[in-house]
């Protein structure tokens, strides 16, 4: 092959690993993955219609992989409790006639991330190609959500047990306030198991009424549930973190300090501990924000955070 062939293919090769936005392809074959009879399934497929950026790359032999590193706007997300992987699509190329498989992956927090794809017949992934979709017999494979007499519920013991006027969390959208429905023992003992310490009475308290709730605008603020709430060390204490400030610091537990000042701020070691109040004076004033907030449009949310 001449240099001027070798060249030209590095060319192509480089402009098809990362672009602005999905192929007509790689929408089809979306849309034919994703339950057409639930209304998730188009908050899902606005991720790839109108993303940020796209980055695909080869995987193996006969493998390719794109993946959706963030995404645009917040409300495009969806309540999903864990990482969720979509049946397989089987589809034939109507350039060459190869069958390939496609399957999708959907991050925890909602994130359509990945739509990889493998040739059946282990020869080299096409870097263009066409799938031929008549109807996809795929069932609905996306989880059932919390309904919205559950969703009330929650609410308004978490609205009760932090002093909150309902009124505030009843007025926010889905898209704006994620919240998890209570823990179940299972879920406290495995996270006591995975931190090697037993969990604050209040914290406990806390997720059983409410496992952790998200804000979303623009950075995601979150109030973490059994599954994200982790331990860190200052000055020789052990804290544990509930919300992340980012490049301000955490919001952290300590598990020895009374219920009045358990709830602290760390900026790190040279910083020290700054004490905020109880764990209920934290989930109230977090709550409290969405009074001042609206759902964001063309705010980034970083899929992988």
């Amino acid at each position: 092959m001449s240099r001027r062939h070798v060249l030209r293919d590095w060319l192509h090769l480089r402009r098809w690993k990362r672009g602005t936005r999905c192929t007509g392809a790689e929408i089809r074959v979306l849309e034919a993955l994703l339950p057409g009879d639930d209304y998730r399934a188009r908050q899902l497929l606005m991720q790839a219609k109108d993303p940020p950026e796209v980055r695909r790359q080869l995987v193996g032999v006969d493998g390719y992989r794109l993946t959706i590193p963030h995404v645009k706007d917040g409300a495009y997300c969806i309540d999903l409790e864990r990482d969720l992987d979509s049946p397989l699509l089987h589809v034939r190329d109507s350039m060459t006639g190869r069958k390939l498989t496609f399957a999708a992956r959907i991050l925890r927090g909602g994130f359509l991330y990945e739509l990889a794809g493998t040739a059946e017949d282990g020869q080299a992934w096409p870097l263009a190609w066409h799938p031929m979709i008549t109807k996809s017999s795929i069932v609905n494979w996306l989880p059932q959500g919390m309904d919205a007499t559950t969703r009330l519920r929650v609410m308004e013991e978490l609205a009760t047990w932090c002093d909150i006027d309902i009124g505030i969390l009843r007025s926010s959208h889905e898209g704006l306030l994620r919240i998890s429905g209570p823990a179940s023992s299972n879920d406290i003992s495995m996270t006591e198991r995975r931190l090697g310490v037993g969990l604050p009475a209040a914290y406990r308290h806390f997720v059983e009424i409410c496992d952790g709730f998200e804000i979303l605008y623009g950075r995601p603020y979150v109030v973490c549930g059994t599954r994200d709430v982790y331990s860190t060390q200052v000055q020789g204490m052990r804290f544990l973190v509930i919300t992340e400030l980012y490049e301000n610091g955490v919001v952290a537990i300590d598990p020895a300090a009374g219920p009045g000042r358990a709830v602290v701020l760390l900026r790190g070691e040279a910083a020290g501990v700054e004490v905020i109040g109880s764990l209920r004076e934290h989930v109230r004033d977090s709550l409290g924000w969405l009074k001042d907030v609206a759902v964001p449009k063309g705010k980034g949310t970083d899929a992988t955070s």
